[in-house]
């Protein structure tokens, strides 16, 4: 997973947007990811090109979500002192 100007690209090519490249889990729904400090990323959001459409969104695939986890853990390792 690489930061772009906007967001991030997958190792699959995916890319979605991010704003300032802030990306959260909900506490009370682990499957719902968010961006910047208004934004929903999630599945929802994943697009070639920014659309209000939800139903045109592909979807992560499991190795997607797990590359965006590991991702995650790396930065708070880091953030905590522990990497």
């Amino acid at each position: 997973m690489e930061r772009t100007g906007d967001g991030y690209r997958l190792s699959t090519g995916k890319e979605f947007y991010a704003n300032l490249g802030l990306l959260s889990v909900h506490p009370a729904d682990p499957m719902v990811c968010s961006e910047g400090y208004d934004g929903g990323v999630a599945e929802s959001q994943v697009r070639e090109e920014w659309e209000d459409d939800a139903e045109s969104a592909e979807k992560f695939t499991p190795a997607e979500r797990r590359e965006i986890a590991e991702f995650m853990i790396a930065l708070w390792q880091r953030f905590g002192g522990i990497a």
